[in-house]
């Protein structure tokens, strides 16, 4: 059995906490994200690829002049592979909740970011087989890096698009990296 040390997330979590109180004099609006991923999800334990898809809402607090952000998001995935030759289907869900900072840059209309999260996730593992119908429940960290445009439609929504390449493990198995194309709505409100 693989034990993931907390440590690493403990510092993070202290860190991101200490500087929120920090930087709280020049926080100037917050924002609400609702995004929708088509994933695909490569186990390392098993080597099975599996795609699907993750919602997530995400909120958001913008300081140092709008350059940075630092959130909290929660999501669902779910991914299934299904082989009809071996009458086989595989499938994974899970439940993330990251807190994660994000960079920006370029002009006020258009922002390109850089992204960095981590975090915990509940999940299921199901498989079906022949004769065969396996289930259990794990949980484990969540971290991961990613990149994306924001489209400010005007001061208050904006259009997202982004990736996330995340590595997920969990205590016992499945550990795997999930690559996620991001499409969604953003809602800014001071």
């Amino acid at each position: 059995m693989k034990i993931v040390k907390p440590g690493a997330f403990i510092a993070l979590l202290i860190f991101s906490i200490a500087s929120s109180s920090f930087a709280q004099f020049k926080i100037w609006s917050k924002v609400f994200n609702f995004d929708l991923s088509t994933t695909m999800l490569k186990s390392q334990d098993s080597g099975n690829s599996l795609d699907g898809y993750f919602a997530s809402a995400a909120f958001e607090q913008i300081s140092f002049e709008g350059d940075l952000t630092g959130g909290v998001r929660f999501g669902y995935l779910s991914t299934k592979e299904e082989g009809e030759e071996t009458g086989r289907s595989i499938s994974y869900y899970s439940m993330p909740l990251t807190m994660y900072g994000k960079y920006f840059f370029g002009p006020d209309n258009i922002k390109g970011y850089l992204l960095g999260e981590v975090g915990f996730q509940f999940s299921r593992y199901e498989y079906f087989g022949t004769d065969v119908w396996l289930s259990d429940n794990d949980a484990g960290l969540v971290a991961g890096l990613g990149l994306g445009g924001q489209f400010y439609v005007n001061e208050k929504m904006s259009l997202n698009i982004g990736y996330a390449f995340n590595f997920w493990g969990n205590s016992y198995y499945q550990d795997g990296m999930l690559h996620m194309i991001r499409f969604g709505l953003g809602f800014q409100y001071d």
